[in-house]
């Protein structure tokens, strides 16, 4: 049985991670089926002007959409203070019959660099690097986290930088 991975990037301050070892990543994925962070023709291009009515979880507005064969779903983020059709977070799961989400004409959610479902936890880091800390396993599931400790210039053109299951 393959296991399945699920990959977490996260911009944080080096205080969460004690002090820095000097290893963290230094080129994160930004986008998601060409989908940038924080930048509004990227998404209307691809997902086209956002409907009205906007679902809610943990208080974050929030669109999901599915492949065209219902096997993965990805949720698009708003944060209070971005522009109309800008994503801020973005996450990649497995469909579940329980999502409400729109089809779009594709056969995967990948990022830009090739990060998606279904890939192996050595694929993740032959894209992304070493430097990573696995921080729990269940269920054949095991979460690895990337850190950046200089994220001023990120967080400059990204507020967030969130999650991805592959």
């Amino acid at each position: 049985m393959n296991k399945i991975l699920t990959a977490i990037f996260l911009v944080s301050a080096p205080a969460l991670f004690g002090q820095s070892s000097g290893c963290q990543l230094s080129n994160p994925d930004t986008s998601v089926f060409d989908i940038i962070l924080n930048d509004t023709i990227s998404s209307l291009k691809q997902v086209g002007i956002m409907p009205t009515l906007i679902e809610l979880k943990d208080g974050l507005p929030h669109l999901k959409y599915c492949t065209n064969d219902k096997k993965q779903t990805l949720t698009l983020y708003f944060h209070p203070g971005g522009y109309a059709n800008e994503f801020a977070e973005f996450n990649v799961q497995a469909y579940s019959e329980t999502d409400s989400a729109r089809i779009l004409k594709t056969k995967s959610f990948r990022t830009e660099k090739g990060i998606q479902l279904g890939i192996t936890k050595e694929q993740v880091i032959s894209i992304l690097g070493k430097c990573y800390k696995i921080t729990g396993a269940k269920n054949n599931t095991e979460v690895i986290k990337y850190h950046i400790d200089d994220f001023i210039p990120l967080l400059n053109r990204f507020p967030i930088y969130s999650t991805i299951a592959c």
